[in-house]
């Protein structure tokens, strides 16, 4: 999650100043302290995902949508438990295309 928060330019809106991501009020994880959920939405961000995202591996829901958020979306095929992937309204250039292939994905975009 830091690498995360650094590959994006957060507003104010976005309190990420907890060392420990569990705490911090857009995210939710699991009994394990594991990151299940990101809920970025409509927040104004700006920067690009990188592929470390990977290293989430009990995410299932990641909301990004109606941000600034651009360049290629990363191969995500490691997150097996994503079901919803919400990105629309970004400016992202390029989608790969193991994500667009998974059946047990419900991919929000435009």
């Amino acid at each position: 999650m830091q690498a995360l928060k650094s590959s994006l330019n957060l507003t104010k809106d976005v309190d990420w100043s907890n060392p420990n991501p569990c705490k911090w009020p857009t995210v939710q994880c699991d009994a394990s302290n594991k990151v299940t959920r990101i809920q970025l939405k409509t927040k104004g961000i700006r920067g690009t995902l990188l592929q470390k995202l990977q290293t989430l591996t009990e995410l299932m829901v990641p909301k990004l949508f109606q941000n600034r958020i651009s360049g290629p979306i990363p191969d995500l095929s490691g997150l097996t438990r994503l079901q919803t992937l919400n990105l629309h309204d970004n400016l992202f250039d390029s989608v790969p295309k193991k994500l667009t292939s998974r059946t047990t994905l419900s991919l929000h975009g435009r």
